[in-house]
């Protein structure tokens, strides 16, 4: 009887044991999934926010574009008043430098977004392959545990046979 109580002890200690265990392990998974939303949260505002840059940026070129078109069209009516030849091909070579300018700088700054874009479209490839790998990995931990236990109770089992 002095034994079997002992036995029955163990098994109770041994279950509290891989209870707390799991615990500890289910808070650490709790613990890094709460990091990688928060970190995909992050790259998510920070996409926003790029996202309002790039509005804002076309905002201001629409500015651009009709306060140039304003400009224009003011030269168009000085030309019209009899300006000379020469002073119009002169304005009209400033403006096409203005143009080229313009466009080099427009140009530029959309290459900046797309590469801006590219990169986030990379990081949340790496955030979803990166929590694939994650995933993947606990539920691999999750069957060797499982299979653990099983192969325990199976040793226990043999063990009360005895």
């Amino acid at each position: 009887a002095e034994a079997e109580r002992r036995r029955a002890q163990r098994k109770l200690e041994e279950e509290d044991y891989q209870r707390r265990a799991q615990e500890k392990k289910d808070k650490g998974m709790r613990e890094l999934a709460r990091r990688l939303s928060k970190k995909a949260a992050d790259r998510e505002a920070e996409l926003e926010r790029l996202n309002m840059e790039k509005k804002e940026i076309m905002h201001r070129n629409a500015l651009l574009k009709t306060a140039k078109d304003h400009i224009e069209e003011r030269r168009q009516q000085e030309l019209a008043k009899g300006q000379e030849r020469t002073l119009r091909v002169q304005q009209q070579r400033e403006t096409r430098r203005r143009e080229r300018e313009e466009l080099a700088r427009r140009r530029d700054h959309e290459n900046v977004i797309k590469k801006m874009d590219q990169e986030d479209a990379a990081r949340v490839d790496y955030l979803i392959q990166y929590e694939k790998k994650f995933l993947d990995q606990a539920a691999r931990i999750k069957e060797q545990m499982e299979s653990e236990r099983r192969k325990r109770r199976g040793m226990t089992s043999s063990h009360s046979q005895c």
